[in-house]
């Protein structure tokens, strides 16, 4: 069955991580990180901040601690640097193909 640019470039994929000893789940676009992207990331056409909020779908990110009202990712920038790098190794590492060592 075919398939459009834009049901490619919807498809979710989620990865989770650790982030101060709590579960963070990140939903994301792996079908946004295109060559285009890249090239902006690489010649710094593109900061990382509209970067994540590209790629970012949802998160289980919280305003606050009774969890009611999710931190927006248009608000990425206020987060800590390695919290950051954290959410991008977690994507990356989520969108790597799977190398197996032989025994």
């Amino acid at each position: 069955m075919p398939i459009s640019l834009s049901q490619i470039a919807a498809n979710t994929a989620s990865t989770t991580l650790s982030i101060d000893g709590e579960t963070v789940t990140v939903v994301y676009l792996p079908n946004k990180l295109t060559d285009e992207l890249v090239a902006k990331i690489n010649t710094d056409a593109i900061d990382d901040n509209e970067m994540f909020q590209d790629l970012i779908k949802s998160w289980d990110i919280y305003e606050d601690d009774a969890q009611t009202t999710m931190f927006p990712i248009s608000r990425i920038g206020e987060l800590g640097i390695p919290i950051k790098v954290a959410i991008a190794q977690a994507i990356v590492g989520a969108m790597s193909p799977k190398v197996e060592t032989p025994a």
